[in-house]
């Protein structure tokens, strides 16, 4: 399969010398053997962290330092801001220890970034993520990343899957909101279902609407219907999947005025990000 301008720009910014593309040696990570129905990466966050600090070694500026983790009542999480648009985070077991997934969510560019050199950085945090889960696949994720990229860039709001390997790489590009990948366990059937993505009403649902006091009160680990007793309301689903289990959705709220909005993204029934615009307190 032919790779596409932005898999050799990840590529390039990877590994590469001062005028040619090359390999990268892929450094491995000791990934613990875990059951099917365990649905984890069997690696800790801070095994995780090394293993790609190892891989991103061209890259010191997307170094992972250390991870904010988070305990909450049904899973714990951890995260990490590259910058004011790029993150990667994910679910922790709580019995384990093992993550579940890793996400890499671009909000926005960063003030002063270059557009095409910002993404092409959250492009290779991607791939890098995937190298480090399953270095053996890695031309695999790569092609898979390409599709996968080109469908989202769309920003139709539902989630596109290429599987590769052990794992499975989904990516969501939704308007107002920016990317969101995530790469996660293979289920035993492999397979993806997805729910239709619901087009947002010209109010938030159910009377509900975003401010900068909602938006503060929401964090990291906080169930749906805690996240929602804030809100006062689901809002409107941008969009839904179910793979294997792992339910990931996306919600939005907008402001009284018409002018603001907000969007929560969960998985597994917990908030793991956030993002707003033009939102007043």
């Amino acid at each position: 399969m032919k790779r596409t301008a932005i898999g050799l720009m990840v590529l390039a910014l990877v590994g590469c010398g001062k005028n040619e593309v090359k390999a990268t040696e892929v450094k491995p990570v000791e990934v613990a053997q875990v059951s099917p129905a365990s649905k984890s990466l069997g690696v800790t966050p801070d095994t995780f962290k090394t293993g790609f600090n190892l891989n991103m070694e061209t890259v010191p500026d997307l170094k992972i330092r250390a991870f904010e983790l988070t305990d909450g009542s049904v899973q714990n999480t951890y995260s990490y801001k590259f910058n004011s648009g790029l993150s990667v985070l994910g679910a922790v077991d709580k019995t384990t220890g093992f993550i579940k997934d890793v996400g890499v969510i671009i909000e926005s560019t960063p003030k002063n970034f270059n557009q095409e050199l910002f993404f092409a950085q959250a492009l290779a945090v991607v791939s890098v993520s995937g190298k480090t889960l399953d270095p053996n696949n890695h031309p695999l994720f790569l092609d898979a990343m390409n599709v996968v990229i080109k469908e989202a860039s769309t920003m139709d709001g539902e989630p596109h899957v290429g599987d590769f390997g052990t794992l499975k790489l989904t990516a969501i590009g939704a308007k107002g909101v920016g990317f969101m990948f995530n790469v996660e366990p293979l289920s035993a059937q492999g397979q993806m279902q997805t729910t239709p993505t619901a087009v947002p009403s010209a109010q938030s649902a159910g009377g509900a609407f975003a401010n900068k006091e909602k938006f503060t009160a929401i964090k990291s680990g906080m169930s749906e219907s805690q996240a929602y007793a804030i809100m006062g309301g689901e809002g409107d689903t941008l969009s839904e999947s179910n793979s294997g289990g792992l339910v990931t959705s996306m919600h939005m709220w907008k402001s009284e005025d018409g002018y603001g909005n907000m969007n929560i993204m969960f998985q597994r029934g917990v908030v793991v990000n956030k993002a707003q615009a033009g939102l007043k307190e």
